[in-house]
């Protein structure tokens, strides 16, 4: 899953929402929906996020959806990574803009840590996850892709059980990889101090959203002694049900982890940007002690295997539609009001043009 070759034409210009076959609803966000696709040519399943140009211009986020659409085609042009949502294909119409992505089909980690793991997952599940989470940040960083949205419900399973990251609505593609930018962006649990305050800051915003969300998956609760427990209102309504189904285990948080396993989420949740881990690069983070061991070679080419494997059975996203690709910002609840092209010129949307993966992407 992930960076895969495309059976698509040169430019994409063959390719429109008559080449798929929609088959069910995984996601509703406030610009439109995500939805499970069958390509009618090959039966190759994606995900297909459609986004209303109206309610794009009614939110002003015509920008951010363009914005999008430039970071996912730069992430699939060339130098492709395993861990990170492929674009296929992008093309629109007189009402919508699409893209359509590889789709993982085990759920997100979110849903497993809440249904297969409630308590949080085994040490060593994290320390997979963890290390095949550096290999991604690693990969948009050298791209100069400043993620900003790392979070377990972010975080897609393939059935094969590795982990790729989607949804880069809030992403922003940097000048250089020391550049600083500003303004607050995702989810305010995950985000660094010196973003929380309106400060600047660099590509170490995301290894701070790395240990919390580490953090989350070995205590299924969010980091509370800094009070950013207290931003994540849905997530803390479960945390009630879930610390009784699993003996209470995240009242006593760092019980169960190793002393290298609490020194690395601790030193990636540094306070000082500059201190963090992370902010002399991805090299830094894999020389920790609680990655060692880990073969990185053959973690980039998926030849680890993954230590938990989603159920078959809910590959579908029956048992998953719950939380699988919903805060992908794609909601035209089926049955809703038909496309009405727009009378003004479509000017705002010029810039988005058919576009196929290369067939050589890999």
């Amino acid at each position: 899953m992930g960076c895969v070759a495309s059976s698509a034409v040169d430019d994409g210009s063959a390719v429109s929402l008559k080449s798929f076959r929609t088959e069910r609803v995984l996601g509703e966000g406030t610009f439109g929906k995500v939805s499970l696709a069958v390509d009618r040519r090959d039966g190759r399943k994606y995900a297909l996020k459609t986004l209303d140009k109206e309610r794009l211009r009614q939110k002003n986020a015509v920008k951010s959806a363009i914005r999008e659409r430039f970071i996912l085609i730069s992430l699939s042009s060339a130098d492709c990574s395993r861990f990170v949502t492929s674009l296929a294909y992008t093309f629109s119409d007189a009402c919508a803009v699409y893209f359509v992505m590889d789709c993982a089909l085990g759920g997100t980690l979110l849903y497993h840590l809440h249904h297969s793991f409630p308590g949080g997952f085994e040490e060593g599940h994290v320390r997979f996850y963890a290390a095949q989470l550096v290999c991604g940040l690693a990969h948009l960083h050298s791209q100069l892709i400043l993620y900003r949205d790392l979070k377990p419900e972010n975080t897609l399973l393939t059935s094969a059980g590795t982990i790729m990251l989607s949804d880069f609505g809030v992403s922003e593609a940097l000048p250089s990889a020391s550049a600083q930018t500003r303004g607050k962006a995702g989810t305010r649990a995950y985000m660094p101090p010196e973003a929380l305050s309106g400060g600047w800051y660099t590509l170490t915003f995301d290894w701070y959203s790395l240990g919390v969300t580490l953090y989350q998956l070995l205590h299924d609760a969010l980091p509370g002694e800094d009070g950013l427990a207290e931003a994540a209102s849905e997530e803390e309504e479960e945390r009630p049900r879930r610390a009784s189904l699993s003996g209470m285990r995240s009242s006593a948080p760092w019980a169960t982890a190793s002393p290298a396993g609490r020194a690395f989420v601790t030193s990636l949740r540094h306070s000082d940007a500059d201190a963090r881990l992370g902010a002399g690069g991805a090299s830094e983070v894999r020389a920790h002690p609680f990655l060692a061991g880990v073969d990185w070679s053959a973690m980039q080419a998926g030849a680890v295997p993954a230590p938990f494997l989603p159920a078959r059975s809910t590959a579908n996203f029956e048992l998953h539609a719950d939380d699988v690709l919903n805060t992908l910002d794609g909601g035209l609840t089926p049955g809703a009001r038909k496309c009405q092209p727009p009378a003004a010129d479509d000017a705002d949307f010029a810039e988005c043009v058919p576009w196929a993966r290369p067939a050589s992407a890999a």
